[in-house]
């Protein structure tokens, strides 16, 4: 039997990337990688703006479209403190990005960002990962 994750996200292997947002800013920068299917759903604005219809990149360079977010049980105390859990929902595309074009992509959304304590260490990590999975690892050391 399927667990829910293969269910919702079939072969797709976390951490992810969107690499449908094009500008990336400090705030948002952490909210577009994501390390599993869930998520604790923000307003439907949020979600139609930075995830439903946008593409990700997994950790072995396939490229999936999420399709939404179904609404996860909570119990009261859950809800209270935490909010509606959801789970993403997404589509296989067919399509990869080699690690290559990947690590350029990241670049040059790095660079652009004005965090110049972050940004240098960072470019270094990308320039030195050595799989998707690396890569996409290297925002959170």
């Amino acid at each position: 039997m399927p667990t829910s994750n293969e269910k919702n996200s079939p072969g797709i292997k976390f951490p992810i990337l969107n690499i449908t947002l094009e500008n990336w800013s400090e705030d948002l920068v952490f909210d577009i990688f994501l390390g599993d299917d869930t998520c604790y759903t923000p307003d439907r604005a949020t979600l139609q703006r930075y995830y439903i219809e946008n593409r990700f990149v997994d950790s072995q360079g396939h490229i999936y479209r999420l399709r939404e977010v179904v609404p996860l049980e909570t119990n009261f105390w859950q809800r209270t403190f935490s909010g509606k859990k959801g789970r993403f929902v997404f589509e296989e595309t067919g399509e990869r990005m080699p690690l290559k074009d990947l690590k350029e992509w990241m670049k040059a959304r790095v660079d652009a960002l004005d965090w110049p304590d972050v940004k240098t260490g960072w470019i270094e990590e990308i320039n030195a990962a050595a799989s998707i999975e690396e890569l996409l690892k290297s925002k959170d050391r």
